[in-house]
This record gives C-alpha cells, structure tokens and sequence, in this order.
C-alpha cells in the first residue's frame, strides 16, 4: 500500500523539514548535481511530483516558463507557497499519486525522492501517467535514495528499474553512487 498523505502532513507538522532539504549537504549536493544533469537550458512547462516545501522547486524555477510543483501534503505546499511568494512562474498543488495526477504536457518532469513511498501497483500507475504527460522529446530526471528504508515497500533502485523498463523512455545518462541513484531519461520519438 503507498504511504498515505496524512503520514506526510503529521510528519510535516512535527519538523517542518523532517529530510534537511535546506542546509543538509546530502539535499544541497543532490540539488547540484540534478540542476546540472538536465540537458536542456530551458524548459516550457515544466512538472515537479513531490515538491516538498520547495527548496529544489526554487532552483528549477528559473530555468522554467512554468513550473508545476505538486504534493501529497497541505502541510508542506503550505510553506512551499512562503517559500516561493516571489516566483511568479511556479504553481503549487496538492495532488496525490496516482489517483490525482495533473494533466497536461510537460517538457521535463522531475520525479524526485517520491516514487519508494508508492506501492508497486501505484508506481507502474504513476508512471504509466507521467510518460503519458511527456511530450515527444521531453525529459523525465529521476532521483532517488538508494538505501532501504523502513516506511515503503520499494528502494530507489527498485523505482528506477521500473522507469527503465518503459519502452517510451531513452535512458541519455546516469548517475550512482551508494547514497542516491540519478537518471535522465528522453521520451522517444518512435512508439513504443
């Protein structure tokens, strides 16, 4: 079963930034190396799943014309929203997973540190969704936490393998190492 939002709310609602999204060098190290692993400078209308209270949200915003961030929880988009009052660009929602996936069409989807809280069923769910959103020649970046952890189902590992086994996607570059696993992946001209 896929985390529910009310764990995120609590949690959020406790510590206010339970992962050191701010001043953690992990959080701050992971943010550089993603910026830097996008292939394009820009990007048209762009799709953050799991924004958090938007630190990374921040970073991407400039390279956006928009910028889509959502969240399971009130709680964090509530100070995402303090956090980002002066960038016009970015949107806050709250959707949850598979269920309340937003439309569109994205030329970049981030989908970061999100995809272990899902279960297997909602991930292929989700992920099926987001390829759908991708518009022909777009980008979905893909980071996550390797080490197993006690609240989900999946590791990092796991949600990647799962992102690569999608016949839509081009994997154009990877990055491991024993804390977090970053893809980048194209969606393909050709069908699937």
């Amino acid at each position: 079963m896929s985390v529910p939002p009310e764990f995120f709310d609590d949690l959020y609602r406790r510590e206010g930034d339970p992962w050191g999204f701010i001043d953690r060098w992990y959080e701050r190290r992971k943010y550089a190396l993603t910026m830097a692993a996008l292939p394009r400078a820009t990007y048209e209308n762009a799709l953050e799943v799991g924004s958090s209270i938007g630190v990374f949200t921040r970073l991407l915003a400039p390279r956006c014309t928009r910028l889509l961030a959502i969240d399971a929880s009130e709680v964090a988009l509530a100070a995402a929203r303090v956090r980002l009052h002066d960038v016009p660009n970015v949107e806050l929602e709250r959707h949850t997973i598979p269920a309340e996936c937003p439309d569109g069409r994205y030329d970049l989807i981030v989908f970061s540190e999100v995809g272990y809280w899902l279960s297997r069923r909602d991930l292929e769910e989700t992920l099926a969704q987001l390829v759908s959103r991708l518009t022909t020649e777009g980008d979905l970046i893909a980071v996550h936490w390797r080490p197993p952890g006690d609240a989900y189902e999946l590791t990092g590992d796991a949600v990647h393998a799962a992102l690569r086994k999608r016949a839509e996607l081009q994997l154009l570059g990877s990055y491991a190492e024993a804390a977090f696993l970053l893809d980048v992946f194209r969606r393909s001209t050709t069908p699937a």
